[in-house]
């Protein structure tokens, strides 16, 4: 029981770690831009940052879910018209449909001063673009 114990918690403290990892590659990025919503690029990493005006009455859990979808749009949207697999003939709506990706994370979920700020990472490795429709 001892031994599953000191596993479990040697896991979470390094998912934890890597989490914390990939937030302060992300705020170097940033540079304290929290005007812009807009895609940051590192060597490993997209971040797809979303920023809304935080108004009187506003609600965080609708903020934050709208977020969610706003972010993974925008990033998709950038990779698409920024990816050097594409040409200009071939850029579609569908294509954000084919556009998949794996162990990205909601690293920035919160009100900074009178903004709404969600961010998502989305691992470079972990994209996978499936080029076949399957009909």
């Amino acid at each position: 029981m001892k031994k599953i114990l000191i596993i479990f918690i040697f896991v979470i403290f390094n998912f934890s770690s890597l989490a914390s990892t990939i937030k302060n590659e992300f705020e170097t990025i940033r540079n304290n831009d929290f005007k812009n919503s807009k895609v940051f690029e590192t060597k490993n990493f997209y971040f797809s940052q979303i920023i809304y005006e935080w108004e009187k009455g506003s609600s965080r859990k609708l903020l934050s879910r709208q977020g969610m979808f706003d972010s993974i749009n925008q990033f998709k949207s950038f990779f698409i018209n920024t990816s050097k697999f594409f040409n200009k003939k071939e850029i579609n709506v569908s294509n954000k449909s084919k556009l998949n990706f794996k162990n990205s994370r909601k690293i920035e979920d919160g009100r900074f001063k009178d903004k709404y700020i969600v961010v998502f990472a989305f691992p470079k490795k972990e994209l996978v673009f499936k080029k076949h429709n399957i009909n």
